[in-house]
């Protein structure tokens, strides 16, 4: 008897789980989730954007860390999202659309959750900087005075800063020749409280 209702129980949860997946993929074929997903990659892919044209943004460390908690709550829920978006998704009937959906379907959750993180860290504050900021001085850790990438060359990274905003580009020579991994900088610009479009750095004892 203990058997046939656990059963029972076992064919009811995975009928709730079926009919929650299929109101999931009545919503995902509407063309209103198809518009929000668009512009809420738009809207989270601003910071690299603004980067190309040589705005780069740098959060302050107080801000990172305040805002930490909620960035990483904000940035599962986004991946989980992205992986019920995958996971029904219309299956492909080539086995060329086979794998790419496989590929969505384990890569898109990564993408989305840092994507989604690093965005609810800069994207608000960064737009404020923009319509409404002033010049700051905000302090910050040097922990490598040889970085750079291609788009960042001659840059100092910083320490304890989220991935792809941890370095200041376009730092003169003789200033990154005068730094050492530890020492503290001031890095001067238009900005708030939560970050700083890089102007000028200068190093304090």
């Amino acid at each position: 008897m203990e058997i046939e209702n656990h059963d029972e129980d076992l064919k009811y949860a995975m009928d709730l789980i079926f009919n929650y997946f299929s109101k999931i993929k009545e919503f995902l074929e509407n063309n209103t989730y198809k518009n929000i997903m668009g512009a809420l990659i738009v809207f989270f892919s601003a910071p690299f954007f603004l980067e190309v044209i040589g705005l780069k943004w740098v959060p302050s460390l107080d801000w990172v860390s305040q805002i930490n908690t909620v960035a990483t709550i904000i940035g599962v829920v986004t991946a989980a999202w992205s992986f019920a978006a995958a996971m029904c998704s219309e299956k492909e009937v080539t086995d060329w659309g086979k794998f790419t959906r496989v590929l969505t379907i384990i890569f898109s959750p990564i993408f989305f959750y840092f994507l989604a993180r690093n965005a609810t860290v800069v994207v608000v504050p960064m737009f404020f900087a923009l319509v409404a900021g002033h010049e700051v001085e905000l302090p910050f850790i040097v922990s490598d005075t040889d970085a750079g990438r291609r788009g960042c060359s001659d840059a100092i990274e910083i320490a304890d800063q989220l991935i792809l905003h941890e370095e200041i580009c376009r730092i003169p020579l003789e200033i990154r020749l005068s730094l050492n991994a530890g020492d503290k900088v001031m890095v001067v610009g238009r900005g708030n409280d939560f970050g700083v479009f890089p102007k000028r750095v200068y190093r304090v004892e």
